[in-house]
């Protein structure tokens, strides 16, 4: 019975503290967000971005074979995919 009340206790703690409010987002456009920032009475809110990735191809040419050994006088190419990570400036998002 004892090992109940530390559970409880957390329990009753954790809905006492939680946020009663509402978080909302939005995305906006450049134009939205001029009006945001040039609104007399400030602008409301936390302004962010989200991350957007996108796999990336490069073409190589390489001078030898997938073992590593040099390919004498020929160019092969090389198709090099990665991907990566960047910030979706084009839509800010406003929380």
């Amino acid at each position: 019975m004892t090992s109940k009340v530390p559970v409880l206790l957390s329990a009753a703690l954790a809905l006492l503290g939680a946020c009663n409010g509402e978080i909302k987002s939005r995305v906006l456009t450049p134009e939205q967000l001029q009006a945001e920032f040039s609104n007399p009475q400030g602008a409301r809110g936390i302004f962010g971005y989200y991350n957007r990735s996108v796999v990336e191809i490069d073409m190589l040419r390489g001078l030898a074979d997938n073992s590593g050994k040099p390919l004498p006088g020929a160019c092969n190419p090389i198709q090099v995919q990665r991907i990566s990570t960047y910030t979706d400036e084009d839509h800010p998002v406003q929380i």
